[in-house]
């Protein structure tokens, strides 16, 4: 009997297939990943539901979890996706890729709930690992939960741990970078933390979003030192570009103007 879910077509496999009538994990899953495209969350977690119960062995039930925690976060829904990481069962997982990810998943609906004490643990974890397979997102998302605790010379050695990898994500990396430097920036480390960005600052490879952080980095560091007039240079650099977010501009500019007090 045909499952029925949604009513949007979509194509798997080059066939030409309705989501209404998904009956194998394959086009749930599919179905799932076209809605989260279109960024059609509720329709994207109703098929990933359908996936996980269509699964035949527990790598692709995983997957399917994976993909529904990823939704849930997107929606804000960060309790939620919480306690459907925590149904992951490692121990059934037998792709190395799928439990890492399956791992980090865990580790980042901890953090996003503010419990870093386990956030903490899940990623140890990951990072021993036979596969190195997400480990520049483990190293990364481990600075961010130290620097959350206030462990902020671990976080700056966490972050390094990037570049000593054989073969790394770049924007990962990048983004780790733009973190060394607010962590560096925490140890009063303001020298170092200027010329991280600057290196961001002047890679071929960085991208818009790269150089809204630096100059926020950047501008963060003149504010501790109180160097009013790069507060306001680095602060503008940001705020002018399009890529700054509406509410990281406003949050920039309330600064600026607090100078003036």
């Amino acid at each position: 009997m045909k499952k029925y879910l949604l009513l949007s077509v979509i194509s798997v496999a080059g066939i030409i297939v309705s989501a209404s009538a998904a009956e194998t994990w394959k086009e749930a899953f599919e179905a799932g990943r076209a809605a989260s495209r279109e960024r059609k969350w509720a329709e994207a977690e109703k098929n990933f539901i359908e996936a996980e119960k269509l699964a035949e062995d527990e790598n692709s039930k995983a997957n399917a979890i994976i993909n529904r925690v990823d939704v849930l976060r997107s929606m804000q829904k960060q309790q939620d996706a919480l306690k459907v990481a925590q149904t992951l069962d490692f121990t059934k997982i037998t792709s190395p890729s799928i439990k890492n990810n399956a791992m980090l998943r865990l580790a980042r609906s901890y953090r996003e709930v503010r419990n870093y004490t386990e956030s903490e643990k899940v990623l140890r974890e990951l990072l021993k690992q036979e596969s190195n397979y997400v480990f520049d997102n483990a190293w990364n998302d481990l600075g961010a939960t130290l620097f959350a605790l206030k462990r902020y010379e671990e976080a700056e050695q966490a972050y390094r741990e990037i570049e000593k990898m054989e073969k790394f994500n770049y924007n990962v990396f990048l983004n780790a970078k733009l973190n060394l430097g607010r962590a560096l920036n925490a140890q009063k480390k303001y020298d170092q933390a200027n010329q991280v960005c600057q290196e961001v600052l002047a890679d071929p490879k960085a991208r818009p979003a790269h150089f809204v952080d630096a100059y926020t980095v950047l501008g963060d560091g003149a504010r501790y030192r109180g160097e009013a007039d790069k507060v306001r240079e680095y602060y503008g650099k940001a705020i002018a570009m399009p890529e700054c977010s509406p509410g990281r501009k406003a949050n920039l500019q309330r600064m600026i103007d607090n100078l003036k007090k």
